[in-house]
């Protein structure tokens, strides 16, 4: 049987929601089989856990929603008056109800990305369902301790916040998935299936990746999913809140400006879901680039390249291979803090 941590903030929400909705302590301790005064101890947070049906079972009934992704949106909007996207993630008991309880419709065109995927990097089922139950990118002592919640996020220290999941995903389950035959099914397991093909694609049987690595992997890994909508409630509201964020950016240039940078963004973007983890990387050496000498880039990147679209792409390597020689002769050291007009 799950538990959640009753945080202060879950039972001042579970008190503020009673009482919006005119909900008597009364009512809610009837519709879970408690008396009024376990309700009263609930909403002081005299409890360290809850077990999770009997939670959910109280969110339910308080945001007067039938269904768990109303409830999920409802909670949801009652926090972010209070609470960062990444605060509110921080909310197990919130992120555990939006990834491993709620069932999110899966899109047909999904599953075939996915299964297309599969058969194109020759990726079985098998192999597959193996490597997500293994839990490889747990730490090893969390692998092996059978006290660990099964399908639930857990973090080991609250000064480091860090969250991590151990899975279990029967076959059936997946192959159920992949076959199309449910409509609907949990966040957490279609991110795995698709997060574990990605990592056996570009990792093949090393099983330990660093921190930047595994990073990549999931921004990867949100960015297919975003793209067949397919998100969790934060991570959608993360998506809508850096979209807007790009937006006010763009919209404070002239016409023609804006026009070119949301052009530059969709070419980024396409370059990203094409192949994430060396896209983030030449992004990474662009923004230095950036740094060590804006004007200087600005006018190397304005020189006309397009002139060579009738170049063989021999050619076009040779001469990237030539501009690295350039740049290996032209080292200097010296410094110069003036900025130059080029």
């Amino acid at each position: 049987m799950s538990r959640e941590t009753l945080t202060p903030e879950l039972a001042e929400i579970i008190r503020t929601i009673r009482l919006q909705n005119k909900i008597t302590s009364k009512d809610l301790a009837n519709h879970i089989n408690k008396s009024p005064a376990y309700i009263t101890k609930m909403e002081r947070g005299d409890f360290s856990t809850l077990d999770s049906t009997e939670l959910y079972l109280v969110l339910k009934y308080i945001t007067k929603e039938k269904d768990d992704d109303k409830t999920i949106k409802y909670l949801y909007k009652s926090l972010e008056h209070k609470y960062s996207n990444r605060e509110i993630e921080e909310q197990l008991w919130f992120y555990n109800y939006d990834t491993t309880v709620r069932n999110i419709m899966i899109s047909s065109e999904l599953i075939d990305y996915i299964n297309h995927f599969l058969e194109k990097n020759d990726i079985s089922r098998e192999l597959l369902n193996y490597r997500i139950n293994s839990n490889e990118a747990l730490p090893p002592e969390d692998i092996i301790d059978n006290s660990l919640p099964i399908n639930r996020w857990y973090c080991k220290d609250r000064n480091e916040f860090k969250t991590f999941i151990k899975i279990y995903l029967p076959a059936s389950q997946m192959n159920s998935i992949l076959d199309k035959n449910c409509t609907f099914t949990p966040y957490i397991f279609v991110y795995c299936i698709l997060f574990y093909s990605l990592k056996i694609k570009e990792y093949k049987n090393q099983k330990e990746l660093s921190s930047e690595e595994y990073r990549i992997l999931i921004k990867e890994t949100k960015n297919i999913l975003h793209e067949y909508n397919f998100l969790s409630t934060t991570t959608r509201n993360e998506y809508a809140h850096n979209n807007k964020k790009i937006n006010s950016i763009v919209n404070n240039f002239d016409n023609n400006s804006s026009s070119c940078i949301s052009n530059i963004l969709e070419k980024f973007t396409i370059a990203s879901n094409k192949d994430a983890l060396k896209t983030d990387n030449q992004l990474k050496s662009f923004l230095d680039n950036l740094s060590w000498d804006l004007g200087f880039m600005l006018k190397l990147i304005s020189l006309n390249f397009g002139s060579l679209k009738y170049t063989s792409i021999s050619n076009r390597k040779r001469l990237i291979c030539e501009i690295d020689s350039l740049i290996a002769k032209y080292q200097s050291s010296d410094i110069s803090d003036n900025i130059e007009d080029y």
